[in-house]
Order: structure tokens, then sequence, then C-alpha cells
């Protein structure tokens, strides 16, 4: 019997981002300061996974949670949001005009839409070309059964397609500036 041994790596990273910082409101720019946590995994089953590669991920994922407690740090002058922020929200609401909710509904619509297209061919099929010896009569209650599991199915395969396709929440600011973040002095106004 063989034994397939698989290898996991994982690789944390701490460390301070500096990214540059412009309020939509007040136009300060300045930069920030964030402390940040990257992690970088990696699994894979025979040879030993690329650390370096994993490394690279972590440091790139520190990078981006960084940047975005930036981005999503409300202004140390006025509290307006960064321009940044401003832009990921007009990028969000451009993708989904009618936000998570409408996307949602949409999705389980569609879904649904489909599973009762089909459930209704099975009991028209059912009733329209019966089972040799029944006749048409005999097949409604058949029928009815076999399509109400078929929509009963499909609303639940549509359901758990909602909510995993769904678009993630909309980006919004964070409430105030956190302890692990600051800016340098003001650059300009």
């Amino acid at each position: 019997m063989a034994i397939i041994r698989s290898y996991s790596f994982t690789y944390t990273t701490r460390g301070v981002v500096d990214a540059p910082f412009r309020c939509s409101a007040c136009r300060l720019q300045t930069v920030g300061h964030a402390q940040s946590v990257g992690v970088g995994k990696a699994t894979t089953v025979l040879v030993r996974p690329d650390e370096a590669a994993v490394q690279r991920d972590a440091q790139t994922d520190l990078e981006r949670n960084g940047r975005l407690a930036i981005d999503a740090c409300p202004c140390p002058r006025c509290g307006g949001p960064s321009e940044n922020l401003v832009a990921l929200m007009a990028a969000y609401d451009a993708k989904y005009p009618r936000g998570q909710r409408g996307r949602r509904v949409s999705l389980f619509l569609a879904g649904f839409t489909v599973s009762a297209a089909i459930a209704l061919a099975c009991v028209v099929s059912m009733i329209a070309f019966p089972t040799k010896g029944y006749a048409a009569r005999d097949m409604i209650g058949a029928a009815l059964c076999g399509g109400s599991f078929l929509l009963t199915v499909g609303s639940a395969i549509s359901s758990v397609v909602t909510f995993v396709a769904s678009p993630g929440p909309r980006p919004v600011g964070a409430p105030a500036i956190p302890p692990t973040l600051w800016f340098d002095r003001i650059v300009a106004a």
C-alpha cells in the first residue's frame, strides 16, 4: 500500500506598509503608515512547496492589507474618505448598480426560473407521453410529484449559488483611525 505524503507550508509576515493618502474632501496629501500582517500558504502532494513563492505571496498580502487599511481610513484633518476609497466604491457601484441585494435577487430569480421551466417540462412530458400501459390521467400525480421535486431541488441549488456567487460587501471606510495606523505631516493642502 502506497502512502502519499502531502506538504503544507504557511508563512506569516508582519511589517509596516507606507502608502500615499489623499483626501477626497479637503485634498490633504500625506503618507500613511499601517502595521499589517500578510499570510502565504501552499499545500502540495509528493513535493515540497516553493517556500520563496509562499514568502512572496505573504509579502504581497502584507502590502495589500496595509494599502486597504490606509485607503479605508478617514482623513486625519477632516474625516473625509480617501480618493482611493471613493474610486473603489464607484467601481463597485458601476459593476453592481443595484448593489449586493439586487445582485442576489436577480441570481436567485434566474435560477428559480430555470428550475421552474425544467419542472414544467417534466410535468408536460410525463402527461403528454405516459408510460406504456398507463393513461395520461394516471400520470398526473406522478408528474406533479416529480415536478415539485425538481422545483424544490432547483430552488435549493439556486439559493446556494446565489450566496456563493454574489458579490462581496461594498467597500466602506473605517469610522476612526485605528491605533495601528498613523500619518506623516501634511505634505500639501
